[in-house]
């Protein structure tokens, strides 16, 4: 089945190509955004992608004023996929019927589910699993450690988004206090603790 990308979804891939060509771009931002854009019902779009990487290295094209059809673009292009492929397992799909769809999606949707399923267990636990299956040394024993190995890093990038989104809920918070402040007294001890003073030797 088809799928027909609409003017939004289309500015929302521009959008995501132009904040990766920003050295400060939030790369975890742009990774998470391109895949709540292609995956529909727990497949990923072939039309979606497809169309998707065009408007991408359209935004990115115009981020650093060059030609989409430009190396440098290609490249930025590979580097993203890769680290979808890192941070969330996918690749470009390849053109399939309907039913083949549906498999892949129902098949999609039970990994994840067992993924997060897993993900419940405490990291010492995982870490054990992980010890014990290695000692085995087997075939299979080594592809269940793989399998509980990639449930832990799963687990410690949640955890790591969780430490990241509280940082910048109170750096957002500091610039807005900051913003309001006009105390000369208040600010010359923002910029002590920023630039690392030594309190005791400055008297503080």
């Amino acid at each position: 089945m088809t799928t027909v990308m609409t003017e939004l979804q289309k500015a929302g891939f521009i959008s995501i190509g132009s904040a990766c060509a920003d050295i400060d771009g939030q790369m975890e931002e742009a990774l998470l955004s391109f895949y709540n854009q292609v995956v529909v019902d727990s497949d990923i779009s072939y039309d979606l992608w497809t169309l998707g990487s065009e408007a991408w290295k359209e935004g990115y094209a115009m981020a650093k004023g060059c030609d989409p059809k430009d190396n440098k673009v290609s490249v930025a292009w590979n580097a993203f996929t890769n680290a979808l492929k890192d941070q969330y397992d996918i690749v470009k799909p390849a053109k399939t019927d309907n039913a083949d769809s549906v498999k892949k999606a129902e098949k999609r949707a039970q990994a994840k589910a067992k993924l997060e399923k897993m993900k419940e267990q405490p990291m010492e636990e995982l870490l054990a699993m992980v010890e014990s299956l290695t000692k085995n040394d087997t075939a299979k024993s080594l592809a269940e450690a793989q399998k509980v190995q990639k449930v832990i890093e799963a687990k410690r990038k949640d955890g790591m988004k969780e430490v990241m989104e509280e940082i910048k809920a109170k750096q957002n918070e500091i610039k807005k206090l900051v913003g309001d402040t006009h105390d000369h007294r208040k600010l010359d001890a923002i910029l002590a603790i920023l630039n690392d003073y030594d309190f005791e030797i400055a008297g503080m």
